[in-house]
């Protein structure tokens, strides 16, 4: 399960790595029981956060920095008419937990992260960077906008936007720090997720006997 460990510096990248142990886990493809894998998903971030020496931890889609799990896709904001496909913008999007933020020490700007609260069950709802709330929306009305991933003939939900996060650095050198949507894990299925944790101890640590 655990593939690595990030114990450097984080420079100018909008998140500190510094300290943080991070490893990736899933399921086969042709797996699909999505109540299982929330399930299964749920309880390894409960279990690691037990783990003596961890300060706080996450599951998410995918991590700053690493361009896997940072998916592009395209999507509306609600109100505007798009005419054509290639009319719909674009943007990354990543599925984060609740300890997300603390673990990777990301600044929130505005508004809210993820809670508990944010259920399947629940109202979607999404968090977006400052490049995504400058780029694609007025920035003073960020908080309570709407958006849908996808174009004229997504399935998707619409999802309400609670807060604004920092830019952090993407992984790509054309477009180092992108607009970003983050969507929460409870909320949005994957089959391969990556486990980070914050530690006050040496990070490889957690993974001897």
């Amino acid at each position: 399960m655990i593939k690595s460990v990030v114990n450097a510096g984080s420079g100018n990248m909008g998140f500190e790595a510094k300290s943080v142990f991070t490893g990736r886990v899933g399921f086969p493809a042709e797996y699909t029981d999505t109540t299982a894998q929330r399930q299964f998903f749920a309880a390894l971030d409960e279990s690691v956060r037990a783990i003596a020496g961890v300060q706080s931890s996450a599951i998410s889609s995918g991590l700053p920095g690493a361009r896997q799990g940072l998916n592009q896709t395209q999507f509306a904001v609600e109100g505007i008419v798009y005419k054509s496909e290639s009319d719909y913008p674009t943007t990354r999007s990543l599925s984060a937990s609740t300890g997300f933020l603390e673990t990777l020490s990301i600044p929130l700007r505005t508004g809210r992260w993820f809670e508990n609260r944010d259920r399947l069950d629940a109202l979607q709802v999404a968090v977006v960077n400052e490049r995504f709330a400058t780029q694609f929306l007025n920035s003073n009305n960020v908080i309570g906008a709407r958006i849908k991933l996808g174009t004229a003939d997504s399935k998707e939900q619409w999802m309400t936007i609670v807060g604004v996060v920092a830019d952090v650095y993407g992984g790509g050198q054309e477009d180092p720090r992108p607009p970003v949507v983050f969507r929460p894990f409870a909320q949005h299925r994957e089959n391969f997720a990556y486990v980070s944790a914050r530690t006050n101890v040496r990070p490889v640590s957690l993974t001897e006997p």
